[in-house]
């Protein structure tokens, strides 16, 4: 029985034995298996840190494009009202201009018909005097042919007068 006993401790013993050893090697795999891992939790970081810092560049450059784009819309903006406001202002000039050039014409053309009108003025101011001119040389001589008439009534009442 001691015999027997003494075997079952010595099978005991070695099955522990074994039982350490299966058990140490399974840890000895689970700390090279948790190395593993830690490593590529690092290197899985690592990418992502380095992911990261890549799209926050990305993210700068474009924030930055973005910004220049803004810039360039907002002078093409200011340029187009300063466009539009000299093309609104070149639209009055010319407007102004067309009406100074139709009063500057409508004066003209007033200015020909005063100017014809004036002429036509002065060439009946001349028929006129020249009738008047005519009448004064008429009523002349009518007034030379009554006294002459007058001077014969006279002389006839005398002679009348004197028979």
């Amino acid at each position: 029985q001691l015999q027997r006993l003494h075997i079952d401790i010595e099978n005991l013993r070695e099955e522990k034995d074994s039982e350490i050893t299966s058990t140490r090697d399974e840890l000895l795999s689970a700390r090279d298996e948790i190395l593993l891992l830690h490593q590529a939790a690092e290197k899985a970081a690592s990418e992502r840190d380095t992911d990261i810092a890549s799209l926050q560049q990305e993210l700068k450059k474009v924030r930055a494009e973005l910004e220049r784009w803004r810039k360039a819309a907002s002078e093409y903006e200011k340029e187009i009202t300063s466009l539009q406001n000299s093309f609104q202002l070149r639209c009055q000039q010319c407007e102004d201009q067309q009406r100074e050039e139709a009063t500057r014409l409508q004066s003209q053309k007033q200015s020909l018909e005063l100017t014809s009108d004036l002429s036509i003025l002065q060439m009946s101011r001349k028929e006129l005097e020249n009738q008047v001119g005519s009448l004064k040389e008429q009523h002349l001589r009518d007034s030379a042919d009554l006294k002459t008439l007058l001077s014969k009534a006279e002389n006839q009442a005398k002679d009348v007068q004197k028979e």
